[in-house]
């Protein structure tokens, strides 16, 4: 999967990048500390423990394969949030994050870290992304 792309549906800011934060359509994800949900989100995307940290294969930000996605509109309205794919090389994650196949529903792909850390430098590692998602598509 290294020299694929991955994608996601997103919210675009202004500047054509997609919005960071911690909520559905946005680039990063959505949390629960030692089993509590956080912001009221009906999904959680990855656990963080008391103290602060998050472990490999323990879930990561949802993405897909192109042949995985049912709709490619460019752009879709989910629950009042203009959402737009996005895609990514694999290849220009960071070296702490990595992509594996979900174990929930064994076709989507998972963007997780690579090793136990803290959950601010996995947060970081996923923004850090930020400007080499594109919603250009070819």
């Amino acid at each position: 999967m290294k020299d694929d792309s991955v994608f996601r549906l997103m919210v675009s800011c202004e500047d054509g990048y997609p919005l960071t934060g911690e909520r559905l359509g946005e680039l990063g994800v959505r949390i629960s500390i030692n089993g509590e949900n956080q912001n009221n989100e009906k999904n959680v995307d990855i656990d963080v423990s008391l103290d602060g940290r998050v472990f490999p294969n323990t879930g990561g930000m949802s993405v897909s394969e192109v042949r995985n996605l049912r709709h490619m509109e460019e752009k879709r309205n989910f629950g009042g949030k203009l959402l737009t794919y996005f895609y990514i090389k694999t290849k220009l994650l960071e070296n702490e994050l990595l992509t594996r196949i979900s174990k929930k529903n064994g076709s989507g792909i998972l963007v997780c870290p690579t090793k136990e850390m803290e959950y601010q430098s996995y947060k970081n590692a996923l923004e850090s992304t930020r400007l080499f998602w594109s919603n250009k598509h070819e």
